[in-house]
């Protein structure tokens, strides 16, 4: 981490206090794009261990500058900040010219201000095969072994769970005499009052059963989150709903996040939650892109800004990129590398040289030295970071201030803050993220309904629009389907004729079977011959007929 004037310091946390203040200081340097005043380092310290620092650190500076009395007085004040047991000075061996002089003066300095000295050096492998440089640790501070074992008694010290689940939401506000359980039970009974008449045993043996599941995975907090949501939306006329495997859910259901109804299409619930599953819950929202920003907005203010970000997609090298930005790097031709990058079909950087030699332009180039380095430089950036941009929908709501358990920074969008965490990583620590998505589809079906309101004196309630208008599958069948959502691709025109979907179920096996998957392994055309009659249907055992046959 760098100071003002330049210097640079190695932070470790020691605990869960050190873990965040670490966050805040890499948060207060990303929001002032500036490095760490004194002030604010030494407000943080608490559980932090501090390392001198490389060559650019104040002790260091001061020794190569011969300054004898100002490094020590700097030593000094860092073990006065930290503590006599939290400071340590640190030894490199780059082998570069006078490094062994400047280690001997350093351990000078330790010796005098009595605090520990380490061996750090930069890191030179990150994976198990580089193991071996290891003894080359070892003989470079032969003269300080010391130096070298201390790095196992501060790693020693460093004990941060960041199992982080006690934060992963907020505790959601209830009614008086009510629990998030208990409450969220409450929504369900409402909800299936209003959507079956009767409530049926089905109906009550299958919530139960996701309420007991929902209970013991401690997620009645985040089913809350989201039921809030979506009843802001609703109450103010944002078209949204969710969709994804939430659907599978009868409390998904009754809450209304989902418009399906399990129970009448036999959907398996345990696709979207079991007590085995290592991930999180995942239920997407789609928002009317018009409306989307008026929704996050209200995340702000019901939780706070200091408790909600945006997650963050780290964008890595991929083969047009990593082109695009060695080429400039090595100053070649744009107008060159600008046709080698839009000839490019790979989306791997790695793959560069196999891509070159396919392109006739290009395949004669490939052994020349200039373009060897070019690729050489391509493949060894290929999947490394880039930069990081706000994913496409995901926020992160936390029962504490998120500063104090992932490092955030201002994202390029007015307002907006970012963690530097991606959605793996927030997965990876027990969080959970909720996904705001924003469809223009909604935004049509929304103006839609606006113009037939205005124009022909008609309410329309989606949600009691039949689903089994012949005439509308009639329109299907015909390919008629240009403004169709889901439907209206190349690829689904090709397939409705084919197929002739004329119920909702038609329509999801059509929507679902165009995929990269089932085309690729050669499931379409015996899925239509069998639908023809023109081959007979089988099954891999007699049990998966009950579940695989058609209704």
């Amino acid at each position: 981490m760098a100071l003002d004037g330049g210097y640079h310091i190695t932070l470790f946390a020691e605990d869960k206090a050190g873990y965040s203040n670490l966050c805040r200081l890499i948060s207060h340097s990303k929001k002032t794009r500036t490095s760490l005043d004194w002030e604010t380092l030494s407000s943080h310290s608490k559980g932090l261990i501090c390392l001198s620092g490389c060559r650019k650190s104040e002790v260091a500076t001061y020794l190569l500058q011969n300054k004898l009395d100002e490094a020590s007085r700097a030593a000094q004040r860092y073990r006065a900040l930290f503590g006599g047991d939290n400071f340590w000075i640190e030894l490199q061996r780059h082998l570069l010219p006078g490094e062994a002089r400047l280690c001997d003066k350093l351990v000078n300095i330790a010796r005098q201000a009595g605090i520990g000295y380490v061996a750090t050096n930069n890191v030179h492998y990150a994976t198990p095969e580089g193991y071996r440089l290891q003894d080359e640790m070892t003989f470079l501070f032969s003269r300080y072994p010391e130096a070298v074992s201390n790095s196992l008694v501060i790693a020693e010290r460093c004990h941060v769970d960041l199992n982080l689940e006690e934060y992963r939401f907020p505790d959601f506000p209830v009614p008086p005499g009510e629990t998030s359980m208990s409450y969220l039970r409450e929504l369900c009974r409402q909800g299936a009052e209003e959507r079956y008449e009767p409530v049926g045993e089905q109906v009550i043996e299958q919530l139960e059963h996701e309420l007991g599941v929902i209970q013991r995975m401690n997620l009645a907090g985040y089913f809350l989150i989201v039921w809030d949501i979506m009843h802001h939306a609703r109450q103010n006329g944002i078209p949204a709903q969710g969709r994804g495997s939430a659907a599978n859910s009868i409390v998904a259901y009754l809450l209304g996040i989902t418009r399906i109804d399990s129970l009448r299409h036999n959907l398996l619930f345990e696709r979207f939650l079991n007590e085995e599953m290592k991930g999180t819950p995942d239920i997407d929202i789609d928002i009317s892109t018009n409306h989307r920003e008026e929704l996050i907005q209200y995340v702000y203010r019901k939780y706070g800004e200091e408790h909600t970000a945006m997650v963050c997609n780290v964008v890595t090298f991929q083969a047009r990129k990593a082109v695009r930005d060695v080429g400039k790097s090595l100053d070649m031709p744009q107008h060159v590398i600008h046709r080698l990058a839009k000839s490019l079909d790979t989306y791997s950087a790695a793959n560069l040289r196999d891509e070159m030699l396919r392109i006739s332009e290009f395949k004669d180039s490939v052994e020349s030295p200039a373009w060897q380095m070019f690729l050489a430089l391509c493949e060894q950036v290929a999947d490394f970071p880039g930069h990081l941009s706000i994913h496409v929908g995901g926020m992160l709501v936390s029962s504490c201030p998120l500063i104090d358990i992932v490092p955030l920074e201002p994202a390029a969008a007015q307002g907006r803050v970012v963690t530097q965490w991606n959605k793996d990583d927030i997965e990876d620590v027990g969080l959970i993220k909720i996904d705001l998505l924003g469809l223009r589809m909604l935004s049509l079906i929304q103006e839609a309904r606006e113009l037939i309101e205005r124009h022909r004196g008609m309410d329309l309630n989606l949600d009691k629009i039949p689903v089994n208008d012949p005439q509308v599958y009639d329109m299907i069948c015909r390919a008629d389907t240009i403004g169709v959502f889901q439907v209206e691709s190349r690829a689904q025109m090709q397939m409705l004729p084919k197929s002739k979907p004329h119920c909702l179920e038609d329509l999801i096996i059509e929507v679902t079977i165009v995929r990269p998957g089932p085309l690729q392994g050669n499931t379409v055309h015996p899925y239509l011959r069998r639908r023809q009659g023109l081959e007979k249907v089988t099954y891999l055992h007699p049990r998966l007929q009950l579940l695989l046959r058609s209704p």
